[in-house]
């Protein structure tokens, strides 16, 4: 399902933080191949930050207690 809204939202935050001079990456409409790359370019960086916000708009379920967030290709 499109979520428009969501990516919208996601844009829109963006641009907001980048505004107040925060370092921001964005991705829309990931893969899970995708999600796992653009994470992985800030692991190593991570403990450098004072704060890290992670925003996500999408799709999510839980499973035996867990709960996931859904990639495009799920």
């Amino acid at each position: 399902e499109d979520l428009t809204n969501a990516a919208n939202d996601a844009r829109k935050l963006s641009e907001t933080l980048r505004r107040l001079n925060f370092e921001v990456a964005t991705g829309i409409d990931l893969t899970a191949a995708q999600t796992a790359d653009l994470l992985s370019r800030y692991e190593s960086k991570i403990n450098q930050y004072s704060a890290v916000l992670i925003f996500y708009a999408g799709h999510g379920v839980q499973f035996n207690g867990e709960n996931f967030l859904l990639p495009v290709d799920s």
